[in-house]
């Protein structure tokens, strides 16, 4: 018999990862199942450790520490690991402590962080561990120098310690660190590798199981690394290159180490190593899986000797169930294990890691046990492993003596007897590198017997038993001729009956025969119900030897009954006793008797009932109800009831009568001289009475009061009132015509009891307010008839008055004024005169006053009595470059105004040299004059460009004009010469004039030598209004050039602009958190070029 592959270690047991997940190898053959409780949440590295048995000790994403209970250990956060890194973090076991661990943590991108380590020791804290304050994020790496977000481990070949091997940044150079009893070693050993670029910190660095092979995944530059490792030494040497995956982040080897697996998210490739060369591992690349949305990230072998792959944001681990097989043929399942949720119930997802281990855990020593029959010679064989050296085997067979040990690779053994027994073997191998390791493989083995079944011998059954068997041993599997594998068979018919036993050392039939079976029942038949006089016979007879007992203490094999009650017999035969019970009643021929014809109100339900037991029913309506509900409007009814002994029917009329609804309407008014006939509704057969005593259907009304009426009927009694009032035709009195002046109003009214209303211009209202002339009518209307009146309403006219324009006159001249208008209007002027025309025969303000129906109006002119205008423009002027003069005329009466340029306003402005006139002219005659206007240049300072001053430097500034004119100078330093020194950074000016008051400006500003440059670390783009772009800060920038890359190396983000702001998106979409590179370039004050490169955080 076989047993499973063997490992000495189950610390790689748990692994905590991503955002919340987690899964143990406990199912089945060391299966992983999903659990939950996990506190993590980390885009990419982590580390988990559990007990040499499996048990769950603790877990970290680099920063903080959670202890087995999920809570955060004791001292368990501020580690300088990163989130984001790749592998953020690796556990190492304090070689020959049971209690203490050291956690390497390395930070993201190329921090100087370097690589450091915390100790934990697990005695604290109540077994749950606590991180030591003073072993705690010590530095391993030298100081400032940065390392790759890399780590990896794997044993010591002497079997106790353990190397940690990291990257330096941005170079080939490696560091590998022992771990021993000692402690941390931190002067390490360092390999220079000159292959590949050298430039990408992101990726998986991973060594074999057996230790002696290191690849580095290079992420950014689509690289693979392939090295050798010596765990004795920890030099690394023979490196060499593998191209053709695009961006490889996670990867790891097979069990045999035969293959190595990796990815470009993807897609995952197999590549077989087994000819370890560059050329030969590039032509035995195999696809073994595509998937287009591209999520597969890191992958890790597992302590089942599978690889698993995680999924960004997949709530499933994928799997690569058998590694070691070449090509497609090692199979990949994409969902295989589903995630469940941590400690609140929050959803578990995969993100871009999965732990980090020891990659010694995962050392494959295969033990395989075959032929564990008594009496075989069992064979144990360690597999073709060329690494042992020397082997020691214990058989666990006391009582075999000097034969219970063997030291040969592939060992015999004959077991004494069947039962357990615990095989273990001690290894010595060495590596291809001459490296010792030693290790010691354990197993169990059973010894069998081989089985003997045994069903005994051919047989008469009773029906309904079963056959059992016996067999020599407890191990195997069996199955009956039917297929069946229970440990017994329910024999229900005669025949040849056989079962077959199976184990691992043999195969066995035994076949019985059953020839007849016996009856183990009696059966009288299901309770009955009989008519009365009729009578029951039963007759049980069965195999002879049989005995009969019935209830009454009859012992026959008949008997009959015409009573009603319990029958019951008893049978005893060599199947046992069995008996049986039925009861028997009697019944009678039914009724039926749904009583007399009846008269019911509307709303009344009648229920008939015609059960009778044991009985079936007919309704006419096909019901087969007992019960038969009668609503109105009635009718015929019939039922017939049938049971076994009969059939009975009867009949039954129903009739309805309705509520009655009286109306007569609601109150009213009645016109003086009308009759109205009152007529409550239909009330059919019912009694009527009026308020006046008649019992007619009608009543006639002409007088105001009170009137009622009532009907009677089955459903009771009726009844409805109205009341009356008297009233007349309606009277409508509008005023007399009226006058109104435009845009006055006037209202007319008027109310008439229980009236409706109609107005001329269709208003429905008892007032009208009346804006336009024309006839205004009234209509009043109620029940009784319709009154009407009529009005005029005219209107008179505004009137407007206009004297014209006020206007000037020669003094020779006279004006006169007509203001006539119709309608014979009052007129007043301001001179005393009342007719409608005055003459104007001097300067002056004339007024009239016109009254109509209207109101009064008015106007007035102003006359004025002219003369012949005089003008004069002033004396020749010069004016300076640039400037303007404005030439202005005199106050002048009526006069048109005409200048040199055609133009014909009172200034005109001279804005060139020249000669500039004017004329004046009126009705009563012209005057002209001119000016000439000269221009002087404005002076022209030049004090230069901008400039630097430097502390303690002394600048000469120059405002001096070279040409034949006189100046005066003024500077805003409050100095007058031509030029003055200055050493102050700031704005200086200097104001130029000449003897024309023309004046010239210029200034110059001397900057300070500085300039001030700030780039934040950090920026938080989480819509809170702070700190939401990444920009850069500074003084006298000039130009500016800004590119930004995320982790991988990809350009997400490029600018010229001094004011660049990055809102934290690439292509529309959110960028993830985590740490980015810039590079930025600007020419400094001296015009010389500057490049700064640095990283910062996205934080959200």
């Amino acid at each position: 018999m076989g047993a499973p592959n063997v490992h000495a270690q189950k610390e790689a047991n748990n692994w905590y990862f991503g955002q919340r997940a987690a899964i143990e190898f406990t199912g089945t053959n060391g299966a992983p199942i999903a659990v939950a409780g996990s506190n993590i949440v980390t885009q990419e590295g982590n580390a988990t450790i559990s007990d040499n048995n499996g048990n769950l000790l603790f877990y970290t994403d680099g920063i903080s520490v959670w202890n087995s209970n999920n809570n955060v250990m004791t001292n368990g956060t501020g580690l300088q690991g990163n989130f984001s890194a790749t592998q953020s973090a690796v556990i190492v076991p304090k070689p020959g402590s049971s209690t203490n661990y050291y956690i390497f943590t390395v930070p993201a991108t190329n921090s100087t962080v370097g690589l450091r380590y915390s100790e934990v020791d697990m005695s604290q804290s109540g077994g749950l561990g606590a991180v030591l304050t003073t072993n705690k994020n010590t530095q391993v790496t030298p100081a400032g120098v940065g390392v790759r977000e890399k780590v990896t481990a794997v044993g010591h070949s002497n079997g106790s310690d353990f190397w940690v091997i990291t990257q330096r940044s941005n170079v080939g150079t490696y560091y590998a660190y022992r771990v021993s009893s000692a402690g941390v070693n931190t002067t390490g050993v360092t390999s220079t590798i000159n292959v590949g670029s050298n430039t990408s910190y992101i990726g998986y660095l991973k060594a074999s199981p057996s230790g002696d092979k290191l690849v580095n995944m290079q992420y950014n530059s689509s690289e693979l690394i392939f090295m050798d490792f010596n765990n004795t030494t920890g030099a690394i040497t023979n490196p060499f290159l593998v191209t053709g995956t695009q961006s490889p982040y996670g990867g790891d080897f097979s069990p045999d180490e035969t293959k190595f697996y990796t990815g470009s998210r993807s897609q995952i490739y197999q590549y077989d190593i087994s000819t370890y060369t560059a050329a030969a591992i590039s032509a035995a690349r195999t696809t073994i899986y595509t998937h287009s949305s591209g999520t597969m990230w890191a992958m890790q072998l597992g302590p089942d000797e599978k690889i698993y792959v995680v999924n960004y944001n997949g709530t499933a681990l994928s799997q690569i169930p058998n590694p070691n097989v070449l090509g497609v043929g090692c199979g990949f399942t994409y969902t295989f294990l589903t995630l469940i949720g941590g400690t609140s119930g929050q959803a578990a997802q995969g993100r871009l890691g999965l732990p980090t281990f020891i990659q010694s855990f995962f050392a494959n020593n295969n033990l395989s046990i075959r032929d564990t029959c008594l009496g075989d010679t069992t064979k144990f064989d360690l597999g073709n492993n060329g690494q042992i050296d020397s082997v020691l085997w214990n058989f666990g067979d006391p009582m075999s003596g000097a034969l219970n040990a063997d030291t040969t690779k592939n060992a015999r053994h004959i077991y004494s007897d069947t039962g357990i027994y615990y095989v273990s073997v001690r290894l010595r191998l060495v590596n291809a590198n001459n490296l010792t390791i030693i290790d010691t493989l354990y197993d169990t083995i059973r010894i069998h017997h081989a089985p003997i079944i045994d069903l005994g011998n051919d047989t008469i059954l009773c029906n309904g038993d079963s056959l059992d068997f016996t067999i020599n041993t407890d191990l195997y599997e069996h199955m009956w001729l039917d297929s069946s594998d229970g440990q017994k068979l329910y024999v229900n018919t005669a025949g040849e009956y056989w079962i077959r036993a199976e184990n691992i050392c043999g195969i066995d039939y035994d076949t019985m025969r059953v020839d007849s079976l016996w009856p183990d029942t009696v059966n009288l038949g299901p309770d009955t119900v009989l008519c009365v006089g009729d009578t029951m016979f039963f007759d049980v007879e069965t195999i002879t030897g049989t005995s009969y007992l019935w209830h009454s203490g009859d012992t026959t094999t008949t008997f009959q009954t015409d009573t009603a009650g319990f029958v019951s017999v008893q049978l005893t035969n060599v199947c046992g006793s069995f008996s049986d019970v039925a009861y028997i009643d009697f019944e009678i021929p039914p009724t039926a008797a749904l009583g007399g014809d009846t008269l019911l109100c509307d709303g009344t339900i009648l229920v008939k009932n015609a059960a009778f037991s044991r009985s079936r029913y007919l309704w006419q309506n096909g019901s087969q109800s007992s019960v038969m509900n009668i609503f109105s409007p009635g009718g015929t009814y019939w039922v017939e009831v049938t049971n076994q002994c009969g059939v009975a029917s009867d009949t039954l009329v129903v009739d309805y009568d309705y509520p009655l609804n009286i109306d007569l309407g609601p109150d009213s008014i009645l016109c003086l001289g009308d009759v109205i006939s009152l007529y409550g509704g239909l009330v059919r057969d019912a009694s009527v009475l009026w308020s006046d005593g008649s019992t007619d259907s009608n009543l006639s009304v002409s007088t105001l009061g009170t009137y009622w009426e009532t009907a009677t009927n089955t459903c009771g009694s009726y009844s409805d009132t109205i009341s009356f009032d008297d009233e007349s035709v309606p009277v409508v009195q509008l005023p007399e015509d009226t006058i109104l002046c435009i845009g006055d109003t006037v209202g007319y009214s008027t109310t008439f009891s229980r009236s409706s209303y109609l107005w001329s211009n269709g208003s429905v209202d008892t007032s009208i307010i009346v804006t336009t002339p024309g006839k205004v009518w009234a209509q009043a209307s109620n029940i009784c008839g319709i009154g009407s009146d009529t009005v005029n309403v005219y209107y008179d006219q505004p009137l407007v008055v206009d004297l014209g324009p006020d206007t000037n006159i020669c003094n020779s001249n006279t004006l006169t004024l007509d203001v006539t208008v119709p309608n014979k209007p009052t007129y007043w002027w301001n001179t005393g005169v009342s007719g409608p025309f005055y003459t104007i025969v001097e300067t002056g303000v004339y007024n009239v006053k016109i009254e109509n129906t209207c109101g009064v109006y008015e106007d007035e002119i102003r006359v004025i009595y002219e003369y012949t205008p005089e003008i004069y423009l002033g004396p020749d002027t010069v004016l300076c470059d640039g400037k303007s003069y404005r030439i202005e005329l005199p106050a002048l009466q009526n006069a048109e105004v005409t200048w040199s340029d055609g133009t014909k306003f009172d200034v005109v402005l001279a804005s060139k040299a020249g000669t500039y006139w004017a004329k004046a002219q009126n009705r009563c005659g012209f005057d002209v004059d001119s000016i000439r206007v000269y221009y002087s240049d404005n002076p022209k300072p030049n004090l230069g460009g901008d400039r630097l001053v430097c502390p303690g430097e002394l600048i000469e500034l120059n405002g001096f004009i070279e040409d034949e004119n006189e100046y005066s100078y003024f500077w805003n330093t409050f100095e007058y010469h031509s030029s003055i020194l200055a050493s102050d950074p700031g704005t200086y000016s200097v104001r130029v004039e000449n003897i024309y008051g023309c004046v010239g400006v210029d200034s110059v500003e001397l900057r300070l030598c500085d300039q001030y440059f700030y780039i934040p670390s950090a920026f938080t783009p989480n819509k809170d209004g702070l700190n939401e772009d990444f920009r850069v800060y500074g003084e006298r920038l000039e130009e500016m050039e800004v590119t930004l890359v995320n982790r991988w190396g990809e350009k997400i983000y490029e600018s010229d602009a001094v004011n660049f702001a990055w809102d934290g998106t690439y292509k529309g979409e959110e960028c993830s958190i985590g740490t980015y590179t810039y590079y930025i370039s600007y020419p400094d004050l001296n015009n010389q070029l500057q490049v700064k490169v640095g990283t910062f955080e996205l934080i959200r």
